[in-house]
């Protein structure tokens, strides 16, 4: 675990229902401690760079522990060889981190980012906590670092520069943290929702993120009046009032698009219930159509047996006309062979008469 120097860790604290706020910085008013819990093993951040090092970029996250290992490591961190990403909670240790950062002469970027991301792996649109943000401060000498892309300015994403402690303060203050989940995500209502949620929580920005005054210490005089206490309220208010017109003034939008939204459907319904009729008219013309056509067919395939019935009988009549056609002329040449079988007799008969004739005629003469 990488810690300052001579930093006994033996416990950790934390939200219950959080584990990412789970801390190691000692606390004995929060710290559990078990007696059996062994003294973990710690190095310096320099001791882990001389071991793996060196590195381009340095990322801490050690809940509360980061101005420590920073302060500790301060000639390196001073020297801006490596880019330092640093997560930026809103606790008062981040200002100390901003303070030494600048202190050393490094450029101070402060970039806050919803924890919820829309396209995650499993697209899962509604996030688990509203306007929920993450944050962090980069820290270069050298490096260039980039302007806020369109992606990330879509993805509900910013980036503001640091030159103070003031202007980080006033960064985490416009930094959603909790929110209604009613109200809607947009990029034109970040500032807003974190002002407004302030409101609803009764938060000022006069005692926000300020060290704690000990018991018995005095009270220094405050450098504004009561006036501008009532002025900062008031200012406070407007941004609430603000932000509530805004939200007004969206939803209302939202209402006019969904109005707008409702008649293209009304026109498309209207539409699509003409595009049946004239469906359903059509249809029924086909239908007659089909109809007629059936009907027309089926008239048609009636004549047809009729005329194959026709015909068949006109086959039928044919066949026994050629029948009797050939009986008729096998009898009509039985009769032609019957009488020509009768005039051979008849024929010798006459020739014998003619004989008879001839003889009986020269008996006479004689």
């Amino acid at each position: 675990m990488v810690a300052p120097p001579g930093y006994e860790v033996h416990g950790h604290y934390g939200q219950e229902a959080n584990l990412g706020s789970t801390s190691f910085v000692y606390d004995e008013t929060t710290a559990d401690m078990p007696p059996d819990v062994q003294v973990k093993a710690t190095l310096t951040l320099a001791e882990l760079r001389k071991q793996y090092g060196p590195f381009d970029l340095i990322k801490i996250d050690a809940e509360g522990m980061e101005y420590a290992i920073l302060q500790d490591d301060r000639e390196f961190v001073a020297a801006g060889t490596s880019l330092i990403w640093v997560e930026c909670n809103e606790e008062i240790s981040s200002l100390d981190c901003a303070d030494l950062l600048l202190e050393l002469g490094l450029k101070l970027h402060y970039f806050a980012f919803p924890a919820h991301n829309f396209k995650n792996y499993h697209s899962q649109t509604e996030p688990l906590l509203p306007w929920a943000y993450e944050a962090g401060l980069l820290a270069s000498r050298h490096q260039t670092i980039p302007e806020l892309d369109e992606l990330l300015a879509r993805d509900l994403c910013f980036l503001k520069k640091i030159t103070n402690r003031e202007d980080l303060r006033r960064a985490l203050w416009e930094t959603p943290r909790w929110t209604p989940p009613e109200w809607p995500m947009t990029s034109s209502s970040i500032q807003l929702a974190a002002l407004a949620s302030r409101q609803i929580r009764s938060q000022s920005y006069e005692s926000f993120l300020e060290k704690k005054k000990a018991p018995d210490s005095v009270a220094p005089e405050r450098d504004y009046s009561e006036a501008q206490k009532l002025k900062n309220r008031l200012d406070t208010a407007e941004e609430a009032l603000e932000f509530a017109r805004t939200l007004a003034l969206e939803r209302l939008d939202h209402l006019q698009k969904a109005e707008i939204h409702t008649q293209h459907l009304d026109a498309a319904l209207n539409e699509a219930k003409e595009m049946l009729k004239n469906s359903r008219e059509a249809e029924a013309h086909i239908r007659k159509q089909l109809k007629q056509t059936q009907d027309g067919l089926d008239q048609a395939q009636k004549l047809a047996y009729e005329r194959l019935s026709a015909l068949d009988l006109a086959e039928v009549s044919r066949e026994k006309f050629i029948q009797t056609e050939i009986a008729l002329r096998r009898r009509l040449e039985q009769t032609e062979n019957d009488l020509a079988e009768a005039q051979n007799p008849a024929f010798e008969h006459m020739e014998a008469l003619k004989s008879s004739d001839v003889n009986l005629d020269s008996g006479f003469l004689l």
